[in-house]
Order: structure tokens, then sequence, then C-alpha cells
């Protein structure tokens, strides 16, 4: 078995509006003002996380790293070929959502994603064609849990276990820490 330590950003598509849920106000709501205050603060937070979602976001830059923090950037379909042996296993903060943006940017360039089914988060199974698994293991949540922000999570977990870190991780950078961060736990 051998592991692929990955790391990604992502960013908001362009037009991501047409995409997003449209925002209502709950059904109490009466005063036109308070309407109005609900459905902006609620389009500030779609706003600010859409980036974040599938339907509206996309993979920015998508990286991994060798054994020896040696990185090397990529693009959806060249990380997706890293998937043919059953026996790796998936070492990235938030495995499941990198999964399903490779998953979605295959889609949108027409290409069948191997990858279709995942079962949890931190520790868990990725289904591919044919039935085969691919383990998927998040270090960083293994090690601190789901509870904080995910900027706060990062930093304490750099300063916690004596990993290097910067101010503004990208892609390369959250590839490294996975691989120390899962050298920490064994994988």
């Amino acid at each position: 078995m051998s592991s692929i330590y990955a790391g990604y950003t992502t960013m908001t598509l362009p037009g991501w509006e047409q995409f997003a849920a449209e925002v209502k106000a709950p059904a109490n709501y009466k005063d036109p003002i308070k309407i109005a205050a609900f459905i902006e603060e609620a389009k500030k937070r779609q706003a600010a996380e859409a980036s974040t979602q599938v339907l509206t976001g996309a993979i920015g830059d998508l990286a991994v790293s060798d054994s020896k923090g040696e990185t090397h950037k990529m693009t959806a379909q060249e990380f997706i070929k890293l998937f043919p042996d059953p026996g790796n296993c998936l070492v990235c903060y938030k495995p499941l959502n990198l999964l399903r943006f490779v998953v979605a940017q295959l889609v949108v360039e027409g290409k069948t994603p191997p990858v279709w089914a995942v079962r949890s988060e931190t520790f868990g199974t990725a289904l591919l064609d044919g039935g085969d698994t691919v383990r998927v293991i998040d270090p960083i949540r293994a090690l601190i849990g789901h509870d904080a922000d995910d900027a706060a999570n990062l930093r304490a977990v750099v300063q916690r276990f004596n990993l290097d870190g910067k101010a503004n991780p990208g892609a390369e950078w959250l590839a490294v820490l996975a691989l120390k961060a899962g050298n920490l736990i064994g994988v």
C-alpha cells in the first residue's frame, strides 16, 4: 500500500450565483425590513462559502507530495490516474471534498470519473469502478476533530505539532502538511 498525500485549494466559479440555492426568509417573518436583512445576510454567507461548494466552486490548485515532501501540481485528470491501485491511501485535509471537486471537474470536462462514492470523511473508503476501494484519511481531523474553524484548525495543527507552516497555505503546502500530519498518525 502507498499513500497519496494531497493538498488543494478551491475557487468560486464565475457566475456562481446561477447555481446557488434561492435565498428566502423564514415564513414566520412578516416585517419587510427583517426579511430584507435576513436575505442580505444569507446572500453574504452564500458568497463567502461559494468556493467550498461543488455547485458554486471548483479546484483552484491541486498538488501531491511524495514521501520526501517534494510537491507536484496536477490537474484533476492527472490526479485521478493515481487511483488504479486499490491499495493506495488518500491522505489529505477534507478528502471527501477533494474527491467531490475532482469528480465534478471531470464530469464538466466530459470525462467519466472512476471514483463514484465515498463513505466517511476522517477515516473512510472511496469506492471505485469495478468495486475496488481506496482508503481515505484526513490526518488533520484525526488529530483535532471537526468542530473548529478551518483556518484555525490548520494554524493550530502547525503550531501544536511543530510542523512548518505558512501564513497563507496553498495546495502544495497543504500536500506537505498532509504528509507530515499523516506521518504523525502513521499513514
